[in-house]
């Protein structure tokens, strides 16, 4: 939005002056020219408005359509495009498998990972003779053949 605001203050200093050349009655000449700068801004407004919606979102063609709307936006077909080219996304959301949902919690894997551990510490024991991890209800170990004696 600044570069917006920053376009607009350098158009209108340099159409003021063109416009408030007067002759005569200062009173009409003045408020004709403001007319004529206010319709001139609006008109660039207008014309570059694919351009200000590239500058608010993260896009990766951002020069791309800039140059498209500048060279190419006179013919109505280059602004329709850059219009369109500006509101489409870059990537879809089949390309983005990691990326969250609006309100989802980002996964503790660390946490996750705790807790499956804690969940093998009660249900696996280690076989004191080969130090393999079995099943905490075995009775032999299926890797040395030790005898469990509990």
């Amino acid at each position: 939005m600044k570069k917006a605001l920053a376009v607009l203050a350098f158009a209108v200093m340099f159409a003021v002056p063109t416009f408030a050349q007067t002759s005569g009655d200062n009173s009409v000449d003045f408020f004709t020219s403001i007319w004529y700068v206010f319709l001139a801004l609006l008109s660039l407004a207008i014309y570059f408005i694919p351009t200000f919606i590239v500058w608010n979102k993260t896009k990766k063609n951002t020069t791309a359509i800039f140059v498209l709307n500048l060279l190419a936006g006179w013919t109505g077909i280059g602004w329709l495009v850059a219009l369109i080219w500006a509101l489409t996304s870059d990537v879809t959301d089949a390309e983005k498998p990691n990326q969250l949902k609006q309100g989802e919690l980002e996964p503790n894997y660390k946490y996750q990972e705790r807790l499956r551990q804690a969940a093998a510490v009660v249900s696996e024991k280690k076989c004191p003779d080969c130090a393999e991890v079995v099943k905490a209800e075995a009775k032999k170990c299926r890797f040395c053949q030790h005898i469990f004696t509990d």
